[in-house]
């Protein structure tokens, strides 16, 4: 999307040569790494360009580098998950309360308006997640669990191997208090087996909400290792491949649909508007459709 809105910004501006607008694209290593994106924007700033447009990892980082990208007169654009930063020029994304609401109340009615929940969230920081949460969480009492957390969860569930009071599935450990060669160290927990862990402490569910892609995967997955997708309603966000053959299958019961092609067409038009001082609406609002 961003190679195409500037091809066709470039074919129906005229533009040519020095003239034409450029996009250039980069990412840290890992969706979630906060450092190595204000590290990346710093890098962009650096070189001086006439606009910026950022996905933000951390809904508190980069206000000095929105600071200093407002000191040299660089629009910043927000795209996907924004900043309440007070200079960004525009902000493209989902409206992730209105998503997140109607998403909770599908879950609801799957459910049978009642049973418990689980919620599994990306991650603890970026405003589209915290904004997906708090809609979900407005309509109905759930478990909730940030998936960048994992590393406090490996704790959680070791300690609770040693311990005694937990046993992985299918695990060959001895009963009762580990000792010795046994213990179990936090840094050998799996992602899966974190999520193993939360299902096995709340056999009950009926109903669960994952806020990305990866969450519903991870969610998809142990619900089917646990031999519960049957009993459990799932609802979740985004469109991959893994995620619309659940949904085929039936271990997944709705998917809010977002419009990822347009944020990025929408935010390479506002990032252009932004640096001709054209100005922009505060957020431009690219939709959200609700698979079934």
């Amino acid at each position: 999307p961003i190679s195409q809105a500037a091809e066709d910004l470039n074919a129906s501006l005229g533009y040519t040569g020095k003239d034409k607008i450029k996009v250039t694209y980069n990412a840290p290593d890992k969706a979630d790494n906060v450092d190595d994106q204000v590290n990346l924007l710093d890098e962009e700033l650096d070189r001086y360009p006439v606009a910026v447009g950022i996905s933000i990892v951390d809904l508190q980082a980069c206000q000095v580098q929105f600071d200093l990208a407002t000191d040299s007169e660089i629009p910043v654009v927000t795209f996907d998950s924004g900043s309440d930063y007070q200079g960004v020029a525009a902000d493209v994304s989902t409206d992730n309360v209105a998503a997140g609401t109607e998403a909770a109340q599908r879950l609801a009615e799957e459910m049978g308006d009642s049973g418990e929940a689980v919620l599994f969230i990306q991650d603890s920081k970026s405003q589209a997640a915290l904004q997906r949460e708090k809609a979900v969480t407005d309509e109905l009492t759930a478990n909730v669990y940030h998936m960048d957390e994992l590393s406090n969860m490996q704790k959680t569930v070791s300690d609770e191997i040693n311990a005694g009071t937990y046993r992985p599935k299918d695990s060959e450990l001895p009963d009762g208090q580990l000792t010795g060669e046994d213990i179990v160290a936090a840094d050998s927990i799996t992602e899966d087996q974190v999520v193993d862990y939360i299902l096995a402490k709340h056999p009950n569910i009926t109903g669960c909400f994952a806020a990305n892609g990866d969450s519903v995967k991870l969610a998809a997955d142990g619900l089917e290792r646990n031999k519960m997708e049957k009993k459990v309603k799932v609802i979740g966000f985004d469109a991959n491949d893994d995620e619309i053959q659940d949904l085929k299958d039936g271990t997944v019961d709705g998917l809010i649909v977002q419009n990822p092609f347009g944020m990025g067409y929408a935010t390479v038009v506002a990032a252009a508007r932004a640096s001709l001082d054209m100005g922009n609406e505060a957020v431009v609002n690219t939709g959200y459709k609700i698979g079934r």
